[in-house]
């Protein structure tokens, strides 16, 4: 499984999204390196298609599949959690990610 972990400087939310990550691997028992991208331009967030900070892909793909992006640039993502927006992915949005992309 390749991990992802696309964030940009500029965002208070990635550092504790990241954080997230790691404890839910570790939780998982799943010991894959995290490739770090830093979105540094509006054209690399282009090039990356990056949805906004932090966005965590696993195999290639978003772990939010609903996640509608209005384009690419670098901003701060939210995501929605019991109707309620927070800026970290919900640790069960990154845990089913895990698991699904385990077993397939």
């Amino acid at each position: 499984m390749k991990i992802e972990f696309l964030y940009f400087e500029g965002c208070s939310s990635y550092q504790p999204a990241l954080d997230l990550l790691q404890k839910i691997l570790r939780e998982e028992g799943v010991e894959l390196p995290i490739e770090m991208i830093h979105i540094k331009s509006d054209a690399m967030a282009e090039a990356f298609k990056f949805y906004g900070s932090p966005t965590i892909r696993m195999n290639g793909k978003d772990i939010d599949n609903t996640y509608e992006a209005a384009g690419y640039s670098q901003k701060c993502r939210v995501y929605e959690k019991d109707g309620a927006l927070k800026g970290i992915p919900p640790a069960e949005l990154i845990r089913h990610a895990i698991t699904k992309n385990l077993t397939g």
